[in-house]
């Protein structure tokens, strides 16, 4: 006969047994609860993803323009039927996002991921919202990526085809030609400027040559049309969507008005751009653009480079950067906030030409002093006033070398070299080292200064400077 003690034991194994069920209920219960917040999360992922592309446009209503209203239904709609097993974390648009995260990240080429998608599509279940090709999965997401200016220039730097001069084939000022002339060009005005094609190989036959030489009426306008190839180009990135995106993020657009918070320190020392003179100056005279402390103060920055790494090559690119004053002086030349506006690519250098070339992004930067762009600041609640709200922008400081600042100001390197003389810069050139050095520096000193002397003449170069004065342009700095 069992001890009282263990009936009460065995007792209790038979209730723990007959409880089993309620432990599998539980679970299941948990699975669930986790699946519906997994799910509630998702859906307020994707509405603060569409908040957010909301805020890049300041009219609302512009956000169902442009590919927006299938970029909401792609966010809505799962990559292919729940009950075959999708779950609400596939939505088309996150699927299509991912795939072209990977694709970029790991270098893979349209025609490799063409192929991913082909065998992607026949895998999953039929009526699938999988993308056919790269075309139509870039085309998807065309909404997100912000907008890039393809804008002819004239071969010698005359003039941008823009604006009055976008429908002209040949530059007003100098008369060359928009468009390259090759073998495969031809002026609608003159049918007889192409020129014959490169003598081909013995091994061609005869039909063969008379069947590439004698397309279709139609072949024949779409095969010059295509061959249209502008003789320079260079690519604009406007800089009012990308302040727009960068106002979109909420902790970015937290950032942007760091220099006037607390956490930067104001003990004298010069740590940031603000704590310059400079800033401080330009904040007394505009006191209504220094008011607002989102406002943007810009450094151009640009350079001539060789993107093909061969020394020998005469190749020049010159990127034009700007770097945002208003973050911190940790971030703010980092590549994530360095915006490229401008990318010339050719093989000369602009040169003192460099103000054609610049001419889209002073407009913009004109309209974003005229207070001409409004934001919004996703970092502010909704029911914020200030969250929409009007910004304006200033190149505040260039950065370059010598060469650079030369053709940002229109100079010539060399006889007027100084930027603070200008015409009015003093050289000689020594034909034996082929050099150009600058002379009458006394002129700068004070008048009454001993070097200006008539007797210490005999230790320059002989030349009176007693009477000489500073240029014009020249401005003492004390």
């Amino acid at each position: 006969m069992p001890h009282v003690n263990e009936c009460h034991a065995m007792q209790d194994v038979n209730e723990t047994h007959h409880a089993m069920p309620d432990v599998d209920q539980t679970h299941h219960a948990t699975l669930d609860v986790n699946e519906t917040h997994q799910a509630q999360t998702d859906a307020v992922e994707d509405a603060e993803f569409l908040g957010a592309l909301r805020n890049r446009c300041a009219d609302p209503s512009m956000f169902f323009m442009k590919g927006m209203e299938a970029l909401k239904k792609a966010a809505e709609e799962p990559l292919y039927d729940e009950s075959k097993g999708c779950t609400k974390q596939f939505m088309t648009l996150r699927a299509v996002l991912q795939l072209l995260t990977i694709k970029a990240r790991h270098g893979w080429s349209d025609a490799s991921f063409n192929e991913f998608l082909r065998v992607l599509g026949d895998l999953l279940p039929k009526e699938n919202k999988v993308p056919a090709n790269t075309y139509y999965a870039k085309k998807l997401v065309s909404p997100l990526t912000m907008g890039v200016e393809k804008i002819h220039a004239c071969r010698n730097h005359c003039i941008l085809y823009r604006g009055e001069y976008e429908g002209l084939d040949s530059c007003p000022n100098c008369g060359a030609s928009r468009y390259k002339m090759n073998k495969d060009y031809r002026d609608e005005e003159n049918p007889a400027s192409v020129s014959r094609e490169r003598k081909r190989k013995k091994t061609q036959t005869k039909t063969q040559q008379e069947k590439r030489s004698k397309p279709t009426c139609n072949e024949e306008v779409d095969f010059y049309a295509q061959r249209r190839i502008p003789a320079l180009v260079m690519w604009y990135l406007p800089v009012v969507d990308r302040l727009r995106c960068l106002f979109a993020n909420p902790e970015d657009a937290e950032l942007m008005s760091w220099h006037a918070s607390d956490e930067r320190k104001d003990d004298g020392k010069l740590q940031h751009p603000a704590d310059a003179k400079q800033w401080k100056d330009f904040d007394k005279k505009y006191p209504d653009f220094a008011e607002e402390k989102r406002n943007v103060r810009f450094a151009l920055s640009t350079d001539g480079m060789n993107p093909f790494g061969e020394r020998s090559s005469t190749h020049s690119t010159w990127p034009v950067i700007l770097t945002m004053y208003n973050l911190p002086s940790w971030l703010y030349q980092k590549r994530k906030y360095l915006l490229l506006t401008i990318l010339i690519s050719r093989p000369t250098q602009p040169g003192v030409d460099m103000d054609v070339f610049l001419e889209p992004l002073m407009e913009d930067m004109q309209k974003l002093w005229e207070e001409d762009a409004v934001m919004i600041d996703a970092s502010k609640p909704v029911e914020d006033s200030s969250r929409k709200f009007t910004l304006r922008a200033i190149i505040i400081v260039t950065i370059n070398d010598y060469p650079a600042l030369f053709s940002l100001s229109g100079q010539f390197n060399g006889k007027v070299g100084c930027v603070e003389c200008i015409d009015g810069t003093w050289h000689v050139f020594l034909p034996a080292s082929k050099k150009v050095v600058y002379m009458r520096h006394r002129r700068f000193l004070p008048p009454d200064h001993k070097y200006r002397l008539k007797k210490m003449n005999k230790y320059f170069d002989n030349m009176d400077e007693s009477k000489s004065t500073a240029p014009s342009g020249y401005s003492k700095r004390t």
